[in-house]
């Protein structure tokens, strides 16, 4: 008996270790490409660098095995004073999904709301404008990444009509305003 309980504790314990998943990572500078984006998981934070003015970062969260259903992705990327971020997100054929990068410095950057869908997703990090005359220090920043439950709220993309956002009447949708370069568009189910 004593033998069967100590067995099924390691294998409960080997279990829950194999299931977790690794929620901070460290850029690994290899990452200026797709093609050597760093891997990440979904409910992380990534903290990394820029290096120069021309340094770019690419991460690839691979969501192509994900089962939860209704569920949106959230990226938030750390302002950095005197430097403009950009912070992009693109789909598995590296095709512009939405990006973020609004006309202040030290602003926090966020995609808020990015419907999920079973793909991989790249995230690249890039500055977009830098403070004339500012030295060029390397930039610590920080990358997280949630998930979380879509109840009544907006999802991205939603800035053409194609893929304008389904509500139905009588249903409250809570909208999220960033100074994205996109619009929004809403298809209004009306039934008798």
């Amino acid at each position: 008996m004593k033998k069967i309980t100590i067995t099924s504790i390691l294998i409960i314990l080997a279990f829950i270790f194999c299931n977790c998943r690794k929620s901070s990572f460290s850029e690994d500078e290899r990452n200026n490409t797709f093609a050597t984006a760093n891997a990440i998981n979904e409910n992380c934070t990534v903290s990394a660098n820029l290096h120069n003015k021309k340094d770019v970062d690419y991460y690839k969260l691979d969501l192509t095995a994900y089962k939860k259903k209704n569920r949106l992705l959230r990226f938030k990327l750390s302002g950095l004073r005197g430097i403009a971020l950009m912070l992009s997100v693109y789909d598995q054929n590296k095709k512009l999904i939405v990006k973020a990068g609004d006309n202040f410095y030290n602003e926090t950057e966020v995609i808020a709301n990015l419907k999920i869908k079973k793909i991989i997703y790249y995230v690249k990090v890039n500055i977009r404008v830098q403070e004339g005359g500012l030295a060029f220090p390397t930039l610590n920043y920080k990358l997280k990444i949630n998930t979380f439950t879509n109840k009544n709220i907006e999802y991205e993309p939603n800035n053409n009509i194609e893929s304008a956002q389904r509500i139905d009447s009588n249903v409250p949708i809570t909208g999220y305003f960033s100074p994205y370069f996109t619009e929004s568009h809403r298809n209004l189910n009306l039934i008798d």
